[in-house]
């Protein structure tokens, strides 16, 4: 299987969308998405998949987190919709909060606004989201409903 690396923005790319100002200084940069990913899956504490150890050290030149006891490396993002994504996490959250703020986003929008040269890289990004989120989305809904456009009955 041959892995593709992903295409940044370039210098020709089109500006980023105007972005709540909230959302920018809650995720300015790829250590702080790293950081409040792995505050997510472990509640700001580090367990080992492999032998359960609790304590492990940051690599920080690559993003990867070492066990204390058995040495495994374990990026923070595996086991998750982004695990083996290539693209800078602080991108992904930002393509998270697009998906999530902008109705009927598509690929090439989404690869547009996030300055991707390559559709299939957005593709991709949106396919593990709308994967992920349909996901938690097993359990019926309760409670009041709010949808918009919704049409109940017939002729």
């Amino acid at each position: 299987m041959t892995h593709t690396t992903a295409r940044l923005p370039s210098a020709r790319a089109a500006a980023l969308p105007v972005v709540d100002p909230a959302f920018q200084r809650a995720f300015p940069d790829d250590t702080t998405c790293r950081s409040h990913l792995l505050s997510l899956r472990s509640g700001a504490s580090f367990r080992c998949a492999s032998c359960g150890n609790d304590r492990a050290w940051s690599v920080r030149t690559r993003g990867l987190l070492t066990c204390a006891s058995c040495r495994r490396q374990v990026s923070v993002p595996s086991g998750t919709a982004l695990d083996r994504t290539r693209l800078p996490l602080s991108l992904v959250f930002l393509a998270a909060f697009l998906v999530a703020t902008t109705p009927g986003m598509n690929a090439v929008t989404l690869a547009r606004q996030l300055g991707i040269e390559r559709h299939a890289t957005a593709w991709l990004l949106l396919s593990k989201m709308r994967r992920a989120m349909a996901a938690t989305l097993t359990d019926p809904l309760t409670g009041t409903v709010e949808a918009d456009e919704a049409w109940f009955g017939g002729p």
